[in-house]
């Protein structure tokens, strides 16, 4: 628990090379002690860092743990972590998207969700919602951690939760209360500078962004911005950078289809 512990600082740091070396090693002690919920955990860790190193194998061999781990997973609790957990790390590398769409048409039961649960299934949850452009279903998950966290700390966590509502109100057309939330989101991030949550999220907080005060932060975060985003559509071709670019609007896939002239399958 130590070591996933330190794992998840070095990654919302961004250190991420020591954080995929630290999960590791817990992941090595959890599968030998046969903690299968510490395991997930690692594997999620395991893929944010290497996607963030622009690691291809262990971004996919995180992604194959996890497709084991839920094979064999009888708990169903666990078994909706696993998911949550495979459709985040898909949902970060848009290449997968066709993949995510088979594992997103679940909401986790918010309702169960208590202390032993991880963190993480209230993030992934949010990453989904913010793929699929439900900002409505965001802010209500972004109130349901808020009660979470008042009685269970964690700040990892409530940065998250800033963001999630940072982003849904924006979205929801109530900017300023959008850019209350950012702030406070910002300002639990300063003193460790955590930059993950934001590098990960860029896409949709970019127009967030510029309407805030630079600091040393968001000039650490921009920098590390513009490598993700360059990672992320490298291997794109025109076409599909636009089709990239117009999901990020709001358009849904039949629009998407008609602006482009293709099919919703193509």
């Amino acid at each position: 628990i130590e070591l996933q512990a330190q794992a998840e600082y070095e990654l919302e740091i961004g250190r991420y090379g020591e954080a995929r070396i630290t999960a590791e090693k817990a992941y090595h002690k959890a599968f030998n002690q046969k903690i299968r919920y510490m395991c997930v955990c690692s594997m999620f860790t395991i893929g944010r860092a290497s996607i963030m190193m622009h690691d291809a194998y262990n971004y996919e061999r995180a992604i194959h743990l996890l497709q084991k781990e839920k094979a064999r997973c009888q708990n169903m609790i666990l078994l909706k972590e696993i998911e949550s957990a495979m459709a985040y790390l898909l949902s970060l590398k848009p290449m997968n998207h066709v993949h995510l769409r088979n594992l997103n048409d679940h909401d986790l039961e918010l309702d169960i969700l208590d202390a032993n649960h991880n963190s993480f299934s209230y993030i992934a949850q949010g990453q989904i919602y913010i793929f699929n452009n439900q900002y409505d279903k965001l802010y209500t998950l972004s109130q349901k951690m808020t009660e979470h966290y008042r009685s269970h700390s964690h700040v990892f966590g409530v940065i998250y939760t800033e963001l999630y509502k940072a982003i849904s109100l924006f979205y929801m057309g109530r900017v300023q209360e959008s850019l209350d939330h950012m702030a406070q989101a910002l300002q639990m991030s300063e003193a460790d500078q955590f930059t993950t949550p934001f590098v990960e999220q860029c896409i949709v907080i970019q127009d967030i962004l510029k309407q805030m005060n630079t600091t040393k932060l968001l000039k650490k975060i921009d920098k590390e911005i513009q490598g993700y985003l360059k990672y992320k559509i490298f291997h794109f071709n025109e076409k599909e950078r636009q089709i990239y670019a117009m999901h990020h609007k709001g358009y849904t896939r039949s629009a998407i289809a008609r602006e482009m002239n293709m099919t919703i399958y193509a």
